[in-house]
């Protein structure tokens, strides 16, 4: 039995048949639609190898572009603090206690080193958002967003006694200085 499927290329309908013992539709092209496949494939390899070579150059430049975004970002928030805040948030990139400090657990919990966000001024705090928007995606912006605004209203709707939430309880610092060649990290959280 011969079943075939007509495959189109350009002008040329070409069979597809069965392998077992029969020449496959390759084979059975007249040199025409034979040319016309062969550039086809030629073009998609060469579209291809192209990605390949280009992609990484382009993916490196959009990649120091979005780099150099967030650190200057971050540069802005540190012009916006005095010299006492900017000792606050600023650890070497390498203190280990800090990292090891760091944590999501309720403030009374822990101690959290940074700057807390109920102690900035209006465009200190709204450096920081302009940072955490820069640096995050919009959808993972938008989540941290969320989890600050739950905790406002759990803030709210929490009796005496209960662990301090809220968006002031979050805290922000920065290990090592923000660059776009050093390594630095962001830490937000409360």
């Amino acid at each position: 039995m011969n079943r075939t499927l007509p495959l189109a290329l350009g002008a040329a309908t070409l069979p597809r048949t069965p392998v077992a013992g029969k020449a496959g539709w390759l084979q059975r092209l007249d040199p025409q639609a034979f040319t016309l496949f062969h550039n086809t494939i030629l073009r998609l390899l060469v579209f291809l190898v192209a990605i390949v070579v280009l992609a990484p150059s382009q993916l490196q430049a959009a990649a120091a572009g979005q780099t150099q975004k967030i650190v200057s970002a971050a540069n802005a928030l540190l012009e916006t603090l005095d010299d006492p805040q900017r000792g606050q948030v600023s650890f070497a990139f390498d203190d280990a206690a800090q990292r090891i400090r760091w944590s999501n657990l309720p403030v009374n919990m822990t101690k959290q080193r940074g700057l807390r966000l109920g102690d900035l001024k209006p465009n200190q705090r709204a450096a920081v958002m302009t940072l955490l928007a820069t640096a995050l995606s919009k959808m993972g912006y938008e989540k941290v967003v969320g989890i600050v605004e739950s905790d406002e209203v759990l803030k709210q709707e929490s009796g005496a006694g209960a662990p301090p939430f809220g968006r002031d309880e979050y805290f922000i610092s920065f290990m090592g200085k923000p660059s776009a060649t050093d390594p630095w990290m962001i830490q937000f959280g409360g």
